[in-house]
């Protein structure tokens, strides 16, 4: 499953999902090889709380804001941004 995960200064990071639990959502990048995936077995773990569903649209939005350094419109458009479930 595609996400955005708000990452340490409300960086956008485009990743999928490996696994979750009630607390963490372990992710990948989409772009590393499936073996490198299936190797890490348990990805990079997030906050159940900086995890997003995915919207491209909204994505590039947020990375454009970061690269600017805008941060109202990184804090509004984090705001707008639709909660992922920890289980799906």
């Amino acid at each position: 499953m595609h996400v955005i995960a708000r990452a340490y200064r409300d960086k956008p990071l485009d990743r999928i999902v490996v696994q979750a639990d009630s607390n963490l959502i372990y992710l990948a990048d989409p772009q590393a090889s499936r073996a490198a995936i299936d190797d890490e077995k348990t990805g990079v773990g997030f906050p159940v709380s900086s995890i997003f569903k995915f919207d491209a649209a909204l994505y590039d939005m947020l990375l454009a804001a970061w690269t600017k350094g805008d941060d109202g419109e990184l804090r509004h458009l984090w705001d707008s941004a639709e909660p992922q479930a920890a289980h799906g």
